[in-house]
């Protein structure tokens, strides 16, 4: 994870990524609640990728998770 900022009432995230690689994108508030899917099969670009996250209501704090999709 590079970062993740807030941009109004949204959160722009952005992760180490390969371009082609598929990966899932999860949110929780609490890391003893469980996490919430937000993207899945999200292709990664060169370098770096982003997701804004439109959904980002609340005081937080928000928790962001990225995980890669294995190949079938």
């Amino acid at each position: 994870m590079v970062s993740a900022l807030p941009t109004g009432t949204n959160a722009t995230v952005t992760w180490q990524s390969v371009a082609g690689v598929n990966y899932f994108l999860e949110r929780s508030t609490n890391l003893l609640s469980p996490f919430t899917l937000l993207a899945t099969t999200y292709v990664g670009q060169t370098a770096t990728t982003s997701y804004a996250d439109t959904n980002a209501k609340g005081a937080g704090p928000l928790l962001y998770r990225v995980g890669v999709i294995a190949p079938s």
